[in-house]
């Protein structure tokens, strides 16, 4: 037994200790975080949110809120999908809502059949004439591109707008932007 541990390099006269490891939590520059957002806000200065008119209600929401405008026409909008999905996984104290500018209800409908992955629920904006004003509201150009992320907080207001579409190194962006 001495010789198996001696092969082994083990010191057995000397008691063994056990050190676990834990990951300290990634400490993100605020500057990157208002960086990332195209119109951003302290607690202070935040404008409250306004939901887009839509076909159907609003879910209710604790906490924070994370927003997304897309349609099944925009390219960068349906490319980042199967990445929000995850995060919505990894963020489970953000309640993440889909909102599409399709102006086809029926176009909308056929794209969610194919993608029976994407989650249920998605809210449709109430007519193409909504949109401009509600971008207006938040702080953007009247023909701002999408996709889109709004970002809300527990107190209901608008903290971070965010155009085009995000990748996968934008994550701990987003998760100090709300708090994990």
């Amino acid at each position: 037994m001495l010789l198996l541990a001696l092969a082994c390099g083990e010191d057995t006269s000397a008691p063994s200790r056990r050190v676990d490891v834990v990951a300290a939590p990634k400490v993100v520059d605020p500057r990157r975080v208002a960086g990332f957002c195209e119109v951003s806000a302290t607690a202070a200065d935040a404008r409250p949110f306004t939901p887009l008119p839509t076909t159907d209600p609003w879910p209710d929401a604790d906490g924070w809120r994370w927003i997304n405008v897309w349609a099944t026409w925009c390219g960068p909008c349906v490319a980042e999908m199967p990445m929000l999905l995850q995060w919505r996984q990894k963020l489970p104290q953000v309640a993440m809502t889909f909102v599409s500018v399709d102006e086809d209800p029926s176009r909308m409908q056929i794209w969610l059949k194919r993608h029976p992955e994407f989650p249920l629920g998605t809210l449709r904006v109430a007519g193409p004439e909504n949109l401009a004003p509600w971008l207006a509201a938040q702080g953007l150009d009247a023909g701002t591109a999408i996709p889109l992320h709004i970002f809300v907080d527990r107190e209901d207001r608008v903290r971070c707008v965010r155009s085009g579409a995000i990748d996968p190194g934008d994550f701990d962006l987003v998760a100090a932007l709300v708090g994990s």
